[in-house]
C-alpha cells in the first residue's frame, strides 16, 4: 500500500521519480503495477506498460517489448539506444506519458 500510494502522490504531484519495486514471485508486485495502472489510466492518463522479455510481456495489458516500444535494437551492444525518431507518432505518445512501467528490469 505505501508503495502504490507514493508513486500515486508522486503522479499526481507531477513529480519526477524513479521507483524500483523488487521482491520474490507471489508477492504483489503484478497486482501493484495493475492498481496503479488502472488509477492513472482511468483519469484518462497515458501509462506505457513494457517488459524487457517476451514471455514477461505476454502478463501485461497491451503485451509490448521495451525493445518494440522503444526502438531498441536487439544486439549485444554495451551501451541501451533507441531508434524511435524524435518527432515520432510514437515518440510523442511515449513523452505523453506520465508513468513507464517496465517489467523485468534488465540487469
Amino acid at each position: 500500500r505505501a508503495v502504490a500510494a507514493d508513486v500515486l502522490r508522486r503522479w499526481r504531484n507531477a513529480e519526477e521519480a524513479f521507483v524500483f519495486c523488487e521482491g520474490k514471485a507471489g508477492t504483489g508486485k503484478s497486482m501493484l503495477a495493475q492498481y496503479i495502472i488502472a488509477i492513472v489510466e482511468a483519469a484518462g492518463d497515458v501509462v506505457i506498460n513494457v517488459a524487457s522479455i517476451g514471455h514477461a510481456a505476454l502478463q501485461l495489458p497491451h503485451r509490448a517489448t521495451a525493445h518494440s516500444v522503444f526502438a531498441i535494437p536487439v544486439d549485444d551492444a554495451p551501451e541501451l539506444f533507441s531508434n524511435l525518431s524524435v518527432r515520432s507518432a510514437a515518440a510523442l505518445h511515449i513523452a505523453r506519458a506520465p508513468i513507464i512501467q517496465w517489467d523485468e528490469w534488465p540487469r
